[in-house]
């Protein structure tokens, strides 16, 4: 079968703003990635804390991540520099305070190599400060038709599965460079 043999690069963007804390979970989740065709772009957004010696050493030890660095513009600046910088066919952008199931970006790219999706999004479960699970979760169970994406949006806000957050979606590059899409700078919730 066609999409067993084909393995598509994925950039997985994280930007990268005084996480000293929660950043090497979050590194050491796609480090123990089961899909290995990753490149993984952490863009250091000017921290100020030890946030950027751990993405050095994340590069060192793993060829396939890349560190740049710039100076504090916000999350979006970050993805938007991190996007420019990506060469994968689909990208995935992680919070660098999230962590990712070590299948995650096998199912994400399975998913959208079987239904020739463009966009892929996935269920989600939060962790409290000890790991354990709390009551958000975010579950999708429909699959929307490609190519009417405003229709998309109004059937997901119709059921309440829209949800704001980027590590909730999986997506080609292509859509992003043929529409010319970025994150809005400089506003609060950039995600949405």
């Amino acid at each position: 079968m066609e999409t067993e043999a084909r393995s598509p690069l994925v950039s997985v963007v994280v930007p990268v703003y005084n996480v000293e804390r929660y950043l090497r979970e979050c590194l050491d989740s796609v480090l123990a990635q089961t899909y290995a065709n990753i490149e993984v772009i952490l863009v250091d957004d000017g921290s100020g804390d030890s946030s950027g010696d751990i993405c050095r050493g994340y590069a060192k030890r793993d060829p396939r991540f890349r560190v740049y660095s710039k100076p504090n513009g916000g999350a979006s600046s970050a993805r938007n520099y991190g996007l420019d910088k990506a060469s994968g066919e689909y990208i995935y952008f992680l919070d660098s305070d999230d962590m990712i199931a070590p299948d995650a970006v096998e199912k994400m790219v399975a998913r959208a190599l079987e239904t020739g999706a463009d966009l892929v999004f996935f269920e989600a479960r939060t962790l409290d400060e000890n790991g354990g699970l709390t009551s958000g979760q975010y579950d999708y169970h429909r699959q929307y038709a490609p190519g009417a994406p405003y229709k998309m949006m109004e059937e997901m806000a119709e059921h309440k599965e829209f949800h704001v957050g980027t590590p909730l979606y999986f997506t080609k590059k292509e859509l992003f460079d043929k529409h010319r899409l970025r994150f809005r700078e400089g506003i609060i919730s950039e995600d949405m």
